[in-house]
């Protein structure tokens, strides 16, 4: 869950939201894990990296699932707005 919804900041002592923990596990990913690589891809201290990923493994359905959502809402949002490009043309 977000920290809008219930989750609180990711538990560094440094502050990164819940929700920005979703962009960072993605980053996390295409750099095959190189907490370094994807912190300084992010311009993140490496350790909030690290603490996105203990924040994910322990809520990773949560996540997962406001990452669905993000990603249905950046979808819709999108659309609507190439609709209103064409009305507009």
């Amino acid at each position: 869950m977000s920290a809008e919804r219930g989750h609180p900041q990711i538990a560094d002592g440094g502050g990164i939201r819940a929700t920005q923990g979703i962009s960072v596990m993605a980053t996390l990913r295409a750099s095959h894990g190189d907490i370094e690589e994807a912190a300084t891809y992010l311009s993140i201290p490496a350790r909030l990296a690290r603490a996105a990923v203990e924040y994910y493994a322990e809520f990773t359905e949560e996540i997962d699932r406001d990452a669905t959502l993000a990603a249905e809402i950046e979808r819709d949002e999108r659309a609507r707005w190439e609709r209103q490009q064409r009305a507009l043309a």
